[in-house]
């Protein structure tokens, strides 16, 4: 018999099928020369069992078929607020995916061979199990169990809400604590006071009417910059790997003094405090700041840095939900929430917790209800945004392209969110957003922004644009541009109007393509992550 590819159906019995054997010969059901055989004698394992097989067959198994684990999870036992993980290693066909359980609860964050609990709380200890699975079945590992000693967990309240007595009971908490600040008179901190925290903690006020910290002194850039920007925040939080924070139930609120600036219209602009921010947060993952309001910061209410004080970038992820931004707004800064990444440049991670998230929000008379820059990634939705006369053209989303050898914004997610307007007479409108680079999806965004510019000419959903450095540098660059959007998808919005470079039209719109940079119509292939993000239900010990 000739060498090559042998099929041979099975007999009636269903146990001796012969298939693929590239370089053997076929002898009686037997395959030779086995390094290149990928047989199989019998219709299925179960079929096997429960027939044997026949005298003139001999089975060769097909190597690495249904996973087998060789590696169990092992029980931990940590402290609370420390971080805790369990491993699995298994054989079998690849790819294998795996499925981790909290008593018998999947864990939607874990979904590789180790399942990691950045912060474990006293409701994160019980049985941990895995199922690893691939196309020919699945196994499940023994269960590993998770204790989660306290000595944390305790609500440790601070004397009032002055800066001294906050840092004070920050200092003194274990991580895992609550620290509560109290309701009362609102509490002005002077020159650059903050609260800094290095540690798992939930930083929590009485509530947004009860409990208010103001920036009691004006800033100027006189005496600080944007290399100073951990000294102008009223919180700051340094996390690594393991830290995980939370924030709520307070109003921070930006010093508010105002001088004018004049724009080439002769409309007076308002000019805030240099560099003044409300919170930032420094390599922190699975945060979350909600039901807590910021105002009048001339920065941002809330600042989110990719890159730690000390250390490598961990990246971010968290969420952001259910806050008020009002009234943060300058000339040239004025963000709601605010993004840095580490001037990488990572892949989109579309439909996944690997992002920032703002959503269930409010935001009215801010510059950009959410900027972001440096290779960052952000998901935008579910938040109303109303924008004033003296913020209309802002935009009021926006991604920034790439600055002063930067990197830009890398991706974003913007849906489900609405774009209205107040105070802005006929025939004047708005801008909704403007995407300077980077590459996402923007859909079923409810659009409410005026009749039109002018007679004929209506109101645009949003901005398509390359940063100044781009198109018009002079040479011009060739095509594409410095990280410019080259694979945008805009579909169900009340209004797809896209502007081709916005105030740089003449010289911009030319990098653009409808079908080859943008397209109108939903993304193949996206799922959006799951509404709302599960860090809205996770747990914090409760007193």
């Amino acid at each position: 018999m000739a060498r090559g590819s042998v099929e041979r159906a099975g007999n009636t019995n269903g146990h001796t099928k012969l298939s693929r054997c590239a370089w053997g010969l076929a002898i009686t059901g037997l395959c030779l020369a086995l390094p290149a055989c990928d047989f199989e004698f019998g219709n299925s394992d179960a079929a096997e069992a429960a027939s044997p097989v026949a005298a003139n067959s001999v089975r060769i198994p097909r190597p690495g078929k249904k996973p087998t684990i060789t590696g169990q999870p092992a029980s931990v036992s940590v402290a609370s607020g420390a971080s805790a993980s369990f491993s699995v290693t298994a054989t079998g066909a690849l790819p294998l995916s795996y499925r981790w359980y909290h008593d018998n609860k999947s864990v939607a964050s874990c979904r590789s061979a180790t399942c990691v609990i950045p912060m474990a709380m006293p409701a994160d200890a019980g049985s941990y199990k895995v199922i690893v699975s691939n196309r020919f079945g699945s196994v499940a590992s023994q269960p590993a169990q998770l204790t989660v000693t306290t000595g944390g967990d305790d609500v440790v309240t601070a004397a009032s809400c002055s800066r001294h007595d906050v840092q004070a009971a920050v200092d003194s908490a274990a991580p895992g604590d609550i620290v509560q600040i109290p309701a009362g008179p609102r509490c002005d901190w002077n020159g650059l006071d903050k609260v800094v925290v290095n540690k798992s903690l939930w930083i929590r006020g009485a509530g947004k009417d009860a409990t208010r910290i103001r920036r009691g002194s004006y800033i100027s850039d006189d005496n600080t910059s944007e290399n100073d920007i951990a000294l102008t925040a009223l919180f700051v939080f340094d996390c690594n790997a393991s830290t995980r924070v939370r924030l709520s139930g307070m109003t921070l609120e930006g010093n508010g003094t105002e001088g004018t600036f004049v724009g080439s219209d002769d409309q007076t602009f308002p000019q805030l405090l240099a560099f003044d921010y409300g919170v930032k947060l420094f390599a922190c993952r699975d945060f979350r700041i909600h039901d807590a309001r910021f105002e009048k910061f001339g920065y941002s209410g809330i600042d989110l840095r990719s890159k730690p004080l000390n250390g490598t970038s961990t990246g971010l992820r968290g969420l952001i939900d259910h806050n008020e931004f009002v009234g943060n707004m300058k000339v040239g800064l004025g963000y709601g929430v605010s993004v840095y990444g580490a001037d990488d440049w990572p892949a989109p991670d579309y439909g996944s917790a690997n992002n920032v998230f703002v959503e269930d929000s409010y935001f009215e008379d801010n510059r950009h209800n959410i900027a972001a820059n440096g290779g960052a990634r952000y998901v935008f939705r579910h938040n109303r945004q109303v924008t004033t006369y003296r913020a209309r053209w802002w935009g009021m989303v926006d991604a920034h392209g790439r600055g002063d050898g930067a990197h830009g914004t890398r991706s974003f997610e913007v849906y489900n969110n609405t774009f209205e307007m107040t105070g802005i007479p006929a025939p004047a409108s708005a801008t909704g957003a403007v995407f300077r680079g980077g590459d996402g999806v923007f859909f079923n965004n409810t659009i409410q922004l005026g009749l039109s510019w002018a007679p004929g000419n209506p109101p645009y959903g949003l901005w398509l644009t390359v940063e100044n450095e781009g198109c018009t540098d002079s040479p011009k660059p060739a095509y594409p541009a410095y990280d410019q959007t080259t694979d945008l998808y805009i579909w169900g919005n009340t209004n797809n109007n896209v502007s081709l470079g916005g105030d740089n039209w003449d010289v911009c719109a030319a990098y653009f393509k409808e079908g080859r940079d943008y397209h109108i119509k939903p993304r193949p292939g996206y799922t959006p992550y799951q509404y709302p993000h599960p860090l809205q239900a996770q747990a914090w010990p409760t007193p």
